[in-house]
Parts: C-alpha cells; structure tokens; sequence
C-alpha cells in the first residue's frame, strides 16, 4: 500500500483515500479524527457515535461509501482528517493530531423538537428553515422523511438523505411577499395608492387568474393580507410587465433566476430559486409571480429575503459552520460574516411596514402565537392535484426568520402555523 501512494505521490495520495481506507492505512497510528458539534456542543457525528436522525441529512457521516454526500461530514472530511497535514517524511504519524473539530450554528434540541412534532404528527414530507436574521446563523434546518444513521440505505425512505432546504420548492403565496418588493421598487410610496377591484377572476388571453379570498377593493396591505391573486395579477401586469428588464434585474438580485444552477452554502451546495416570469401579459409568466407555475423558491433565498426586509435591505447570507477548532483547541477558522444588499433601504422599510399591517389585521390571534413579528402562508399545486402548506416569516424577539413546508397537507394533522407555535411554546 505505502509503495503505491509513494507512485501517486504522498500528500495526493492520502487525500484521496475514503474514511475507512484512510484508517486502515494509518495501520495503527494514533490518528485523530475530528468530530462535528452543534451550537452548544451536542456531538451530532464522531467516530464512536453516527449522529441523529433530525440532523443526518445536513450533517451525514463519514464512511467510505458515502450515502448522503451533500452533507457536512463529506464536504469537509479532509478537515475532520486532518488529511491537510500529511508529511511523507513522517507519514501515518503526522496525522496523530491532525484531525479538527467543526462546531456548527445548528441547535440539536431545536432540531429535534421541530423533527419529532413533525413526524408524530404525520408529517411524511416537508421541512423548516429557521435562521438568525441578523447574523445568518441556520439554528435548525429539519428535513422529512428523515434518516437514521442505524438503517440500511435500501431501506431508508426515497429522499431521506437529500435535505428538502437544500432544493426549491413551488412557493405558492408566499411569493407575493417577493412581488410587493418588485412593486415597491418601481412604484415606491405609490404604491400605497394602488388599488384593484376583485370579481374573483382576471381573464387573461391564455388562461384566468382566479381567487378565492375576499372580493372587493383591495390595496397592497389588503391583498397581501387576503392573498388576493386577481390584485397581484392585474399588478404584474400594470407595473412590472412596463419594464420587464427592470423587473428580472430585481428578481436576480433577491436571488431568483431564469434557470436554476446550483450555489454554494459553505462547502455543501443548494439549488438557487427560479422564476418562469416572462414579462408579456401571458397567463403563465403573470402566474409564476403568484407562486404558481414553473416557479421554484429555495428555502434560504426565502428567509434571506426576510433577512433583508428586516435589516434595511441588507441579508446576512445563510451559513452552517461557526468555527473549525484543532485538537490543541486553537480555532483555525471563524466564520467571517457575509452580506448583501438586496434591496434598498427605502423598499425593505415600506414592504416590512406593509406586510406587518397585513399580518396584523388579517391573520387570525387563535391560529398564531402572539410573539410573531409576521408571517405569509402559501399552498403550493402541483400537477397531480397534490397541495402543499407553506409559512414564511419573522419573529422579532429572538431574530428568527423561518420557512415552513409541509407537503402532504392532506395527511398531516398539523399545518405549518402549528409547527411555529410549538417552537415557541418550547421556548
């Protein structure tokens, strides 16, 4: 075996060895393999412990073959094997204290609270993104199905190892909580101004946009409140379809594409969100801003935008790993936050106003907990009649940005709204 890395090339040769072949090749030697932690230093994956089933799908585990690879453990398993400081002089014996820890931002108690209500309410598919608005920090990032690290990959549900935060989504409603900020920034404070008469349908060359919510004269804060489709529709048209240009221009820059690629999020990667807008009057370019259609919403490109609304227009982005400590407890690496200005001050002040006030009038006291700044429900069609239930907002006094989905509504005896008033009953 030392004869053929010696060909490859020592230090090469070391960093392409899989976790069970690397330890099989140190022979013995007093390696130091790393281990993963969450926020208050839960182990969530060690050589001596596979980690847990609310947190496998981000965090996964080392194992020559890997199962679940856009995870945390297999992105950064040459961190964890300190595979970085081999010497070809010393060989098996530098790696004795090579190997560093990774402390997460994740909250495992969070993680499992959200995990265990979900799942034994019937939840068989959906997931919950909660983040520190100011600071990016992902406190819980909670997927189902989920995985246990002690069954067998063919018998695992389908899906169980992808985590559902990491994809996209057909946004339903929540979208709209994107297009009043594409309204502001062409409108500005006129937009306050604009209203739309509701019958229920707004007839279009190619197909109708239809509500169901309540008929009447609606302003922005009203049909963002009442979720009316024929306001957004004939707004689409009026104000964003005028320079369409200007409107993907906004678009890209909350963080929705023409077509969708994958972004980083440290070292794991995500599918960024994606727009079918078109700009031409059309049924289904006018849908796709409604949160309907072809259109894809990334859970993190979501709660980077509430990032954004509640700190002046600028989002801290999203991110996992807090620090990487080696075993001497010297930190080797701090996150260094990251921002990004999505919007302008004057457009993340006016929409936040807005959509408090639609919150606070239209969104029922008995269904919501009263510590919440503000929140946007959605359901989500899909094309074999299936519906999904989806919750986007802010809690003020922890600094909580979230995104809820729950896929098989039907099902589950819980919907999105209880999932965040369980969180914060617990609190």
């Amino acid at each position: 075996m030392g004869i053929v890395l010696l060909a490859k090339g020592g230090e090469e040769a070391v960093s392409e060895l899989g976790y069970d072949r690397y330890v099989e090749w140190a022979d013995g030697a007093d390696i130091h393999v790393g281990k993963i932690t969450d926020s208050a230093g839960v182990k969530l994956w060690s050589m001596d412990f596979p980690g847990y089933e609310d947190t496998y799908s981000i965090v996964g585990e080392l194992k020559t073959n890997y199962s679940a690879e856009n995870t945390i453990a297999v992105q950064y398993s040459d961190v964890l094997m300190g595979k970085d400081a081999y010497s070809l002089s010393s060989g098996a014996a530098s790696l004795s204290d090579a190997g560093r820890d990774i402390t997460l931002t994740l909250r495992h108690d969070l993680s499992e609270r959200i995990y265990n209500y979900m799942k034994e309410n019937g939840v068989k598919s959906g997931s919950a993104l909660l983040t520190e608005a100011g600071t990016g920090r992902i406190l819980a990032a909670v997927s189902l199905p989920g995985a246990s690290p002690y069954t067998a990959v063919d018998e695992l549900e389908e899906g169980a190892l992808l985590n559902r935060n990491l994809r996209t989504t057909i946004p339903g409603s929540t979208m709209k909580v994107v297009t009043s900020i594409l309204f502001a920034a062409q409108c500005g404070e006129a937009l306050a101004e604009e209203t739309v008469q509701c019958t229920g349908v707004y007839p279009l060359a190619n197909g109708d946009i239809t509500c169901v919510t309540q008929q009447g004269v609606h302003n922005i804060t009203e049909a963002l409140g009442y979720s009316c489709n024929v306001f957004f529709g004939r707004e689409i048209i009026k104000i964003l379809d005028a320079d369409p240009d200007r409107t993907w221009e906004k678009l890209e820059q909350l963080g929705f594409q023409k077509k969708s690629s994958e972004v980083p999020l440290d070292r794991l990667h995500r599918t960024a969100s994606s727009a079918g807008y078109s700009g031409d009057g059309s049924f289904s370019g006018t849908w796709s801003l409604i949160g309907q259609g072809t259109t894809q919403a990334s859970p993190v490109d979501m709660v980077r935008i509430v990032s954004a609304l509640v700190n002046g227009g600028v989002c801290s982005e999203p991110y996992l790993v807090e620090k990487i400590t080696a075993v001497d407890g010297e930190v080797t690496q701090q996150h260094k936050a990251k921002t990004e200005q999505l919007m302008s001050s004057e457009t993340a002040r006016q929409i936040y106003e807005t959509w408090v006030g639609a919150y606070d009038a239209y969104y029922s006291e008995k269904n919501y907990d009263d510590r919440i700044t503000m929140a946007k429900t959605g359901t989500a069609q899909y094309s074999d009649g299936t519906e999904s239930s989806l919750l986007m907002g802010y809690i003020a006094q922890t600094d909580t940005a979230f995104y809820i989905e729950i896929n098989n509504r039907e099902e589950a005896q819980i919907s999105p709204a209880d999932v965040i008033n369980y969180v914060l009953a617990a609190e």
